[in-house]
This record gives C-alpha cells, sequence and structure tokens, in this order.
C-alpha cells in the first residue's frame, strides 16, 4: 500500500490501489465517527494551552520561516505564520497572565463544562 505504483494507472479510478486506498480511508473515517471527544474541561483547557504555547514557541523558531521571508518577505510570512501555521500564536503571551487570558486573547474559544 505504500510503495511507488509502476504507472499512472494504478493511481486512477477502479485501480486495484484506487480500491484498497478507498477501503483504509472508509474504516479511518468511521473509527473517528466512533471516537468520544474528552468531556474533561481541565484537560481540554490543558490541551488548548499546550497548543497555544507549541504555536508561540514554533512561530519564533521554525526554521522555515527563514526561508519563506526570503522568498516571499516578511510581512507576508509573519501573517501566514500567525494565522495558517501557528494560528494560536496570534497574540504572545505576556508573562505572568493567566492561560486563559491568553487562549482568549489568541482568538482561541474557552468553554468550561460543568
Amino acid at each position: 500500500f505504500f510503495s511507488r505504483p509502476r504507472d499512472k494507472e494504478a493511481l486512477q479510478p477502479g485501480s486495484e490501489l484506487w480500491k484498497v486506498s478507498s477501503q483504509y480511508f472508509d474504516r479511518y473515517l468511521r473509527m473517528l465517527d466512533l471516537a468520544e471527544s474528552p468531556v474533561d474541561a481541565e484537560l481540554l483547557l490543558k490541551a488548548k494551552e499546550r497548543q497555544a504555547a507549541y504555536d508561540m514557541w514554533h512561530a519564533e523558531r521554525d526554521p522555515a520561516l527563514v526561508l519563506f521571508r526570503k522568498m516571499f518577505g516578511k510581512e507576508w510570512t509573519e501573517g501566514f505564520s500567525r494565522s495558517i501555521l501557528f494560528p494560536g500564536s496570534a497574540q504572545p503571551a505576556q508573562r505572568g497572565q493567566p492561560a486563559t487570558e491568553t487562549l482568549e486573547a489568541a482568538g482561541v474559544e474557552i468553554q468550561l463544562v460543568e
């Protein structure tokens, strides 16, 4: 399944590879439909905080950003980085600011379930 096909026809609808791929994705989608999402409010908040921290760290240090700046300019790169690549970095966290305020400032909706 994870190999290079011999020719272009192997990638066409109806081919054996197409059928196997379709079966794989159908099973994956069924698995996602059956998965339960976490309902623990603390766990959900912790995950959002960690994702925002990840985005903020990478928005400043990702090595691809140097290349993007050279190719597309600083303004485009900053916008792309903050809106597409690392959206949680839209508003940098301020030291000492509670995580919930940092997430809200970054546009992350926080909804606690009791």
